[in-house]
């Protein structure tokens, strides 16, 4: 099945799907905006075509989350003003777990005269993390800014901090990121 648009929820939740089930922000949106205490659990189901400011695909504070089984991908933040951060998803709760899961092609586009970075293509997340037999590829950090900004591209794959993290049968390949200084004038 396909599902198309934007959803929120400040309650615990759990997203089960069948074979080939999406959630689509029909590049018009995010895709999820999860908030509260409570954990969510993501399984057998791919989030795409995220559009937003933060977190394209999943925007998740506060509770634990769990992607298992999930396909992260073509999801783009862009911003012209601020920092772009987690193209596919942006956490910062209790604990991320990332199991069996594809974070691909999704970006952070940061292009204003007030960008200031590009953080984290496929995934920003702060808390305790723990990442196991899951791939991060073909995801993009973009900044372009003026020259006296001095702005920055990093973690096309994934920026993780606040620990403790672990990273277990893993891999991140032909992720990109880049940072071009313009000059006025």
């Amino acid at each position: 099945g396909w599902c198309e648009g934007s959803f929120g929820s400040t309650i615990g939740l759990n997203f089960v799907g069948t074979p080939g089930a999406a959630i689509s922000g029909d590049s018009q949106g995010q895709v999820l905006s999860l908030s509260g205490s409570t954990p969510t659990t993501i399984r057998s189901l791919e989030i795409t075509d995220g559009y937003a400011a933060n977190g394209a695909g999943i925007v998740a504070t506060g509770g634990a989350l769990t992607l298992d089984h999930v396909l992260v991908d073509n999801n783009e933040v862009y911003s012209t003003s601020s920092t772009a951060q987690g193209g596919g998803v942006f956490y910062a709760g209790s604990h991320l777990t990332i199991t069996h899961s594809t974070f691909r092609s999704n970006q952070v586009l940061d292009l204003g005269a007030a960008a200031t970075s590009a953080d984290g293509g496929g995934l920003w997340a702060s808390g305790p993390i723990t990442v196991t037999h899951s791939v991060f590829t073909q995801n993009r950090a973009l900044e372009s800014t003026a020259a006296a900004l001095d702005g920055f591209a990093t973690a096309a794959g994934a920026h993780l901090d606040g620990g403790p993290i672990s990273i277990d049968h893993s891999s991140f390949t032909n992720n990109l990121d880049r940072a071009t200084v313009t000059t006025p004038g």
